[in-house]
């Protein structure tokens, strides 16, 4: 989803929000410092009391260079959160030379806020260059947290900026973190909510959904209330789009609780607006009135016009669906002047000519369907020019095609009613025009849209580093070759397999040749098996090979082939290291045992292997012995 800054209010908490959840200063030591003292006291009230951060921040007086940044960015992060994001962003540039010259983890989260508040403010391209510049300062191995934290940022950035294959490689770079190093476990829920945004903008709800539920549960177990509502909130909406509506009340429900223990005005408000959604959904038309009412008298009190407007909005719909066109028009006009000429959405053209209809004055019905197609057009062809350069496809597209159908009929039987029979003519015209060029681009769209759900499903099944299937992928493989298995009555061999001492080999030599290590012993995995096996790396320097259709007697012949080919192949890491050998547990079985027993098995003689000396193969008997 594109985010996009109301400007003039706090943003909506996760779907506009996520930026500033994870832009976190970095991790300090404590400091006896009085200065360092209260910038941390005034960063802990940002989430609960922006406000009262910023009354905070006036009352310090920052001493040294890496003070200033600090308290340039929690400033900037306090205004961005109640709306300010000019003052944000001036705030930072008014340090942008100091941050130059301050420790790299500072000066990152410093373009991290930079990042955000240029966002804010639609200067995408300074957005996605600070976002870039953010992940470069930081040693993914040496400040894990920080770096997964700048990816996440990266990735909000990117695919605000429609630049989707950047996000994506963000992704992959994200995940690839997540998986190999330890990570903070706040850092791992804000990972799982940025997912929920790229799975929802790749057309996967149902992931994205997944997503938003592992971050709630996260934020459970951290005790995290603040992010817990985010969540919840991201699947609220969530769920109403797609209708899933007693799921979506459940989720609004315990939304209110939450708000309401915490006292958070803003928060309730929302909460408000979005079950005022909900009811107009379930056509309870009072409840929506209502709700809507409340919701408006509450944003109202928090000077919060834009989404104020959308409340409006619900309201007059409600109005309408009662039975009261004139109460409604009444509303809509309320919000025209209220705008002060600032560019209205498309729904407020949209319910015009529903109320407009509803009066019998269809003139004016006409003329606010118009201007909902002209806005649907600017719209649409603004979409087909971003999806010229980038690699992703919109399903809106498909939706602004149907809606475009159904106006284009309601335009024409409005066309008939004033007799505007030269306007009609024009109109289909165009409908003709616009129709054949989404037909065109649809399947474009489609086409590209799956071709990214793929990498998405291909980054999420193999190991990163030695590009052989992961653990995920081979237990999803081993069910199936075992359900084909116990369909045929043939048998499976499994190899379970550990690099002897590689331990010794990192502390010897470093990482770094152990990645090459492990990515040579990959190739000799490959070559040494057969075009029906399916080898894998489970996780470090565990690896198991699938052998299907293979009996006892196979699986050893491909477990000595595969020693000796590591054998041969020595030295590796380009001669670096001289010495390296295998423990391997065979097992063979009938179709009637389950993937658990062997592995069960092949565990239990890989750890006889090693018993016994290492650098062999032991077999396993599934009536509890080895050969």
């Amino acid at each position: 989803m594109k985010l996009t800054a109301p400007g003039d209010c706090r943003w909506p908490h996760f779907l506009t929000l996520i930026l500033l959840i994870i832009v976190g200063s970095p991790a300090t030591q404590a400091s006896t410092d009085p200065v360092d003292q209260a910038l941390q006291r005034a960063e802990n009230l940002l989430d609960t009391d922006p406000v009262g951060a910023l009354d905070a921040l006036e009352q310090i007086e920052p001493l040294t260079g890496m003070q200033q940044v600090r308290h340039a960015v929690v400033q900037s992060r306090a205004q961005i959160f109640v709306g300010q994001a000019q003052a944000g962003y001036d705030t930072l540039m008014q340090v942008e030379d100091a941050s130059a010259d301050v420790d790299p983890a500072v000066e990152s989260a410093w373009l991290k806020t930079l990042a955000t508040a240029a966002f804010a403010l639609g200067r995408l391209e300074e957005a996605l260059q600070a976002g870039r510049r953010a992940i470069d300062l930081l040693d993914p191995k040496a400040q894990t947290s920080d770096y997964a934290e700048a990816l996440t940022v990266a990735i909000q950035v990117a695919l605000g900026a429609s630049e989707y294959e950047e996000a994506l490689n963000y992704a992959a770079q994200l995940q690839d973190t997540l998986a190999e190093v330890p990570v903070e476990s706040v850092v791992r829920r804000d990972a799982q909510l940025i997912f929920g945004v790229l799975y929802l903008e790749f057309g996967e709800p149902e992931a994205s959904r997944a997503a938003y539920r592992e971050a709630v549960e996260m934020s459970l177990e951290l005790g995290d209330t603040l992010a817990e509502a985010d969540a919840r909130y991201a699947l609220a909406r969530l769920l109403i789009d797609d209708q899933r509506l007693a799921e979506a009340a459940e989720e609004l429900d315990r939304l209110r609780r939450i708000y309401q223990a915490s006292d958070d005005a803003f928060g309730q408000a929302m909460v408000m607006l979005e079950r005022a959604r909900l009811a107009l959904l379930q056509k309870e038309f009072p409840a929506a009135d209502r709700l809507s009412a409340a919701a408006i008298d509450r944003l109202d009190q928090l000077s919060v016009p834009s989404l104020a407007r959308a409340a409006y909005f619900v309201k007059a719909e409600a109005k309408l669906e009662l039975g009261q066109a004139q109460e409604a028009r009444r509303l809509l006009d309320q919000v025209l002047k209220a705008s002060n000429g600032s560019p209205l959405p498309r729904i407020r053209y949209a319910l015009g000519a529903r109320v407009a209809a509803a009066l019998g004055d269809w003139e004016a019905a006409y003329e606010d369907s118009r201007a909902e197609v002209e806005m649907l057009d600017q719209a649409v062809e603004e979409r087909l020019s971003r999806a010229s350069d980038q690699a992703r496809a919109r399903l809106e597209l498909a939706t602004d095609r149907v809606r475009r159908a159904e106006l284009e009929a309601e335009l024409e039987l409005q066309a008939v009613r004033i007799e505007a029979a030269d306007r009609q003519a024009r109109l289909q015209r165009t409908a003709l025009v616009l129709a054949a060029a989404l037909l065109v681009f649809g399947g474009f769209f489609v086409y590209r849209l799956l071709r990214q759900g793929r990498q998405l499903t291909n980054l999420a099944m193999r190991d990163a580093l030695t590009q052989l299937p992961n653990r995920r992928s081979f237990l999803n493989q081993a069910e199936r070759e075992l359900k084909e298995a116990r369909l045929h009555a043939t048998s499976t061999g499994l190899l379970m397999l550990d690099l002897d001492h590689f331990k010794r080999i990192n502390d010897r030599f470093g990482h770094d040749i152990g990645d090459e290590v492990l990515v040579d012993f990959a190739d000799i995995l490959r070559q040494a098996s057969r075009t029906s096996d399916f080898p894998a790396r489970l996780g470090g320097e565990e690896f198991a090979v699938l052998l299907p259709k293979t009996d006892a007697d196979g699986a050893k012949r491909v477990a000595e082939r595969l020693l000796t080919g590591l054998a041969s192949s020595l030295p590796l890491a380009e001669g670096r290291v001289e010495r390296l050998t295998a423990s391997v547990g065979v097992v063979s079985s009938g179709p009637d045992r389950s993937l658990e027993t062997l592995m069960k098995a092949a565990d239990d003689a890989l750890y006889q292997a090693k018993h016994e000396g290492r650098a062999r193969a032991v077999q396993a008997s599934l009536t509890g012995g080895q050969a």
